[in-house]
């Protein structure tokens, strides 16, 4: 009887042979790990001092397309903004206007035509805050960036508007300047 430990098969044990492409991935997997943990713990990079911003009080324009009447109704000049989502000042209230909503809907032949709703209004507001210029639009103090067009959620007030950014100037420069100002929260240039 055989011994069934020794069936006679002879194993082949191979050697693991060194050639030259185990040696290219070896070299790519130290070069990769090299790179990474250099820029990992290498220096940080610089970026070059940005100018400090300076704040003065701005004009910020917003608009909507359609608010409901029963909302706009409560506007009142001097109202506290704030930013909806992460709750910032956004000054206050300085004027604002009303005018028929606008809605795009499809006639009888398929054009898409303008249309209003009698329980809603279009909505400018104008608003006062301490803001900067940033070179790319401005800077509120609370380092909120606004450009044009920027969207964003405004508390006004008792109301709750959805709002685009139609412009910004310097309360300076806009028709503004000169008439009394509603208390905003302004930055105190003295701290």
């Amino acid at each position: 009887m055989a011994n069934k430990s020794n069936t006679g098969v002879k194993k082949d044990s191979k050697k693991w042979k060194f050639n030259i492409i185990d040696g290219l991935v070896l070299a790519v997997v130290i070069l990769a790990a090299v790179f990474l943990f250099l820029r990992i713990t290498g220096p940080a990079q610089t970026e070059d001092p940005k100018e400090d911003l300076v704040y003065e009080p701005y004009v910020i324009e917003y608009y909507c397309d359609n608010s409901y009447n029963w909302v706009t109704d409560t506007l009142q000049v001097g109202d506290r903004i704030t930013d909806d989502s992460m709750r910032l000042n956004m000054g206050a209230l300085l004027d604002y206007d009303l005018q028929p909503s606008v809605f795009w809907q499809t006639n009888d032949a398929g054009q898409m035509v303008r249309a209003t709703r009698d329980d809603q209004r279009a909505v400018t507001l104008v608003t006062i805050i301490d803001a900067a210029d940033n070179g790319n639009g401005v800077t509120t103090y609370d380092n909120l960036i606004l450009s044009l067009g920027h969207t964003l959620v405004l508390r006004v007030g008792e109301g709750k508007y959805y709002m685009s950014v139609r412009s910004f100037t310097k309360l300076s420069e806009s028709p503004y300047a000169g008439t009394e100002i509603p208390e905003y929260g302004h930055v105190d240039e003295e701290t």
